[in-house]
């Protein structure tokens, strides 16, 4: 598992990024930013009282989930491909596909879990903001965390502008990310269960999509085939 959280970390680089999903990068992630770092807090300072403590419990839940947003649909449904190049079986290819997909799902829910309880002891959120944070979080992994590499190609500029939205439960998951951090800013902090539940059907449609990529992943042809149907088209 440690191997398979550094090939975790090694895709969170700027240069894999810019190669793999230029589109995902330069239409994609800058709005997120832009809204959740900037436009919900600055449009919150000057209605609350309290700004500091305010700014603190905000960031505190807007970073595990951005990082679950953002960098979850990074790590495709697919093995490098060196990987397919070794004599392996498919059993060894299904078994390391199965570590990669739990690694993306548990590392999320991991930096979650930990900010959230350094929050809550230091006072910053309570514990119910804590919880239904955590399991944002951990829903926003699991629907983001189906993709394939077609669906990442979709996301490539040469694709056409526009046409990572062809997949419409990607986008969704984001919605309901930013959804709750908006919902934080007003203040309704029972609320905030209204982002998460209509995540759970999805993320259980996203787990049965996740167990069927994972049989096509494991012979090359199916994994990193670029066209309109699954498994089919050109290959990279």
């Amino acid at each position: 598992m440690k191997e398979r959280i550094r090939e975790y970390f090694s895709v969170l680089q700027p240069g894999w990024i810019r190669n793999h999903a230029p589109g995902y990068a330069s239409e994609v992630v800058p709005p997120i930013l832009l809204s959740v770092l900037l436009v919900y807090p600055l449009w919150c300072d000057g209605v609350r009282e309290g700004a500091a403590e305010w700014f603190a419990a905000y960031y505190a839940i807007a970073a595990p989930l951005l990082f679950a947003m953002l960098a979850t649909p990074l790590h495709p449904v697919t093995l490098p491909k060196l990987l397919y190049l070794c004599p392996l079986g498919r059993a060894q290819r299904a078994r390391l596909l199965r570590e990669r997909y739990l690694c993306k799902l548990a590392v999320p829910a991991v930096l979650c879990a930990s900010v959230m309880a350094v929050s809550v002891a230091a006072g910053v959120l309570s514990v119910l903001t804590a919880l239904l944070t955590f399991l944002q979080t951990s829903l926003q992994a699991v629907c983001l965390g189906s993709m394939t590499w077609q669906d990442m190609t979709l996301w490539s500029k040469k694709n056409g502008r526009g046409a990572h939205y062809r997949n419409f439960w990607h986008p969704f998951s984001l919605f309901c990310g930013l959804m709750h951090l908006f919902l934080f800013c007003l203040g309704c902090e029972a609320a905030l269960a209204v982002a998460a539940l209509p995540l759970l059907p999805v993320a259980v449609l996203r787990v049965r999509d996740a167990a069927r990529a994972m049989e096509q992943a494991q012979e090359y042809e199916e994994a990193y085939a670029v066209g309109q149907g699954e498994g089919s088209g050109e290959r990279l």
